[in-house]
């Protein structure tokens, strides 16, 4: 986790950079910005994702997956209760349709990991409420910015717990060239770039709409599966799919997307 947000951060850095060069205004947070860049990476990138892995190690991926798959609901509750977003019908129906297509996807197959599986849930919580409360931020405040900070805050938080981790276990991290680029690959695509994606999203759309397109994660996962690893194509993963994508459709009826 510290070299995959530290990479995120040299990657962000870089677009900083570039955003700077081309004349836009470097804006830096003020003390209110500040407090919920904090927010961000503290509680969302540091604490939710580390309970998040942790809780897949422990519970294992698909029930670790399953429960993730609850982030539009407990997003959408908390948008409603906290940025009064409207908590309409068809977004209600569209995210229950989603969940259900992703326990088709996923399979009834799951064994409970006490731990874990309260880790996970935990994670979800957590990544939630910073997901709503950060909002405020990302539609005022430049959400590059505002996400690179947050990155380098998580990187340094990581850092004392890489150590601790090294010492307990008592051996070096080995180093070879396939793993350096998994790191790179992690640190710039899956973490920089798809969080300024993700925050982006936020800063133009409401939360709850964002959160409409969490069911695609597991989807994409078991299709990769099957184009990476020749998994089965199975009938759970075809209705599951197709209520997936209907749940997604169903909740942005009648809603106006900005570009």
């Amino acid at each position: 986790m510290f070299i995959r947000f530290l990479l995120a951060w040299l990657f962000l850095t870089c677009l900083t950079r570039i955003q700077k060069s081309s004349g836009k205004q470097d804006l830096h947070p003020d003390r209110t910005c500040k407090k919920y860049i904090w927010i961000l990476g503290f509680f969302g990138y540091t604490l939710s994702v580390g309970m998040q892995l942790m809780g897949t190690n422990l519970a294992g991926s698909t029930t670790a997956s399953l429960i993730n798959s609850m982030n539009p609901v407990i997003i959408t509750l908390l948008a409603a209760l906290l940025l009064k977003e409207p908590l309409t019908p068809n977004k209600i129906a569209g995210i229950l349709f989603a969940v259900f297509g992703v326990y088709l996807i996923i399979g009834s197959d799951i064994q409970i990991n006490p731990l874990g599986t309260l880790l996970s849930i935990a994670a979800v919580i957590g990544w939630s409420m910073t997901s709503v409360i950060s909002r405020t931020a990302l539609s005022t405040y430049d959400s590059l910015q505002v996400t690179r900070h947050a990155v380098g805050i998580a990187a340094l938080c990581n850092f004392p717990i890489c150590l601790a981790e090294l010492i307990m276990t008592g051996a070096p991290a080995s180093v070879s060239l396939p793993s350096v680029f998994c790191l790179l690959y992690m640190g710039i695509c899956c973490t920089g770039l798809t969080y300024i994606l993700w925050n982006n999203s936020l800063a133009t759309l409401p939360a709850s709409t964002c959160s409409s397109f969490y069911p695609i994660q597991p989807l994409t996962s078991a299709l990769l599966g099957i184009v990476l690893f020749q998994e089965k194509l199975t009938a759970a993963f075809m209705i599951g799919a197709l209520f997936i994508v209907c749940g997604i459709f169903t909740s942005l009826l009648n809603v106006k997307l900005r570009r």
